[in-house]
């Protein structure tokens, strides 16, 4: 029986460009028959806590390494010595078995006007978008919402009122604009309630949340969703690594099945949870996103939780940004604004662009077959847990022909990876040709 704590995917992301992938004519092992959720958020331990009883981690991609027998803490690597064990006790949620959902999915967006924040080029965005077919116009059913009257072609969007008066009730601290949370409760509630709209999303197998200024890619969504299944509890993935709910909200993958429970619950969760930004669950950073809302009624209700870091690139998430971006001065932490290359980009949601100008040369670049000289050029790689030639879960063993060498020898090299999976790794490239070998792939 095939056991994945995330997707088993190693195709490789250098035909999750332009054309679709035959997953047939590939590497890939099967698709897993059962997944090992991860705990939910509440359920873990903070960098601060121990987490030699909960066996996880609030922060997202680390691990719970003992450090003695009555000590364990979470750190994304553990290296022996110093008194530290570094024997790996994560624990996860019970296995469960899985189904393939299909691959056809919904796709949605929300404009939101009346925000109270500066001027955006949303509008000429969902335009361009929609006149060429791309973004979420490219996936199989769409919805546009947006708190005032719209019309993008011939497309008249959904309107969304303001019905419990609480759009910009919150606002958030670092921008003064309107906290989403309330808007998309209202979309949410509308999409459950509105016939013609639920029909369709329970047509499909995924609901899809994207933001306007990311660029979105349907087929490569729907070539990496095709490799995952679904559990009766519904899933939805992680898609950034090494943050307190990385959840991210450029793009929002979440099956048909987990969304109709949130939607089933969706009072509950705005009554019970935190969402204004009170100081409980540890949370430090204000009113929540739509994003954080969604997930955390997500955990709340018991949908399956996985990563799937390879979803995005994105310039909001740490993990994504190379090292060396100078910060914002006065900040010891916040960097500055960084956009994702996008000719180095296979991911299906490259994030943020918010210009038509921006996002239509990134979708040009993204969607060009990649030189073979390329310094970040796809390795072929060897499907063995980094850890066992490596040394931690944050490095893999791969086969770069084109820019590592050790085509001749068959010698791979221990490269950073962009994502990791427990069973059977996957990144987004090597990025970084590392100087350690780890000897030839397995046959």
């Amino acid at each position: 029986m095939a056991v994945a704590i995330a997707s088993v995917m190693t195709f490789s992301h250098q035909k999750l460009r332009a054309e679709p992938v035959n997953l047939t004519a590939t590497h890939a092992t099967q698709l897993a028959s059962t997944i090992k959720p991860l705990k939910p958020r509440k359920n873990c331990a903070s960098g601060k806590e121990q987490c030699m009883d909960s066996g996880c981690c609030k922060q997202t991609g680390a691990r719970c390494f003992k450090m003695d027998e009555k000590h364990a803490w979470c750190n994304m690597t553990c290296s022996k010595g110093k008194g530290w064990s570094c024997e790996d006790i994560t624990a996860t949620r019970d296995e469960v078995a899985v189904e393939r959902p299909g691959t056809a999915l919904y796709c949605y967006a929300v404009h939101f006007h009346d925000n109270h924040y500066k001027p955006n080029h949303e509008l000429e965005l969902l335009k361009m978008q929609m006149q060429r077919g791309l973004g979420i116009f490219a996936c199989d059913a769409f919805e546009l919402f947006s708190d005032v009257q719209l019309s993008v072609g011939d497309y008249e969007a959904v309107t969304v009122d303001d019905l419990e008066g609480d759009f910009c009730k919150y606002k958030r601290p670092d921008t003064g604009a309107c906290a989403n949370t309330a808007i998309f409760y209202q979309v949410w509630q509308l999409m459950r309630g509105t016939s013609a709209v639920w029909d369709k999303v329970q047509d499909k197998g995924w609901v899809i949340k994207a933001d306007v200024d990311a660029v979105l890619i349907p087929q490569r969504l729907t070539d990496m969703l095709s490799q995952q299944g679904e559990p009766n509890m519904g899933v939805y993935y992680e898609n950034c690594k090494g943050v307190d709910s990385g959840f991210y909200g450029n793009l929002e993958v979440v099956s048909t099945k987990g969304f109709k429970i949130v939607a089933d619950n969706l009072e509950e969760c705005k009554r019970n949870l935190c969402w204004g930004g009170e100081l409980c669950e540890d949370w430090k950073w204000g009113p929540w996103g739509e994003d954080k809302f969604l997930q955390e009624c997500m955990d709340r209700h018991g949908v399956a939780k996985l990563p799937l870091y390879e979803l995005t690139y994105d310039g909001c998430c740490a993990s994504d940004r190379p090292d060396g971006v100078e910060k914002i001065p006065g900040s010891e932490k916040k960097p500055q604004k960084w956009k994702p290359s996008c000719s180095d980009s296979y991911a299906p949601s490259t994030h943020p662009f918010m210009t038509v100008e921006s996002w239509e040369t990134c979708y040009a670049d993204t969607m060009k077959p990649k030189p073979p000289t390329t310094s970040s050029h796809p390795p072929t790689y060897c499907t063995l847990t980094p850890s066992a030639i490596c040394g931690n879960t944050d490095r893999l063993c791969v086969l770069d022909h084109q820019t590592c060498g050790g085509e001749e020898r068959g010698e791979g090299f221990c490269c950073a990876a962009a994502g990791y999976f427990e069973e059977v790794p996957m990144m987004r490239g090597c990025r970084f040709c590392g100087d350690e070998q780890c000897g030839p792939c397995p046959s």
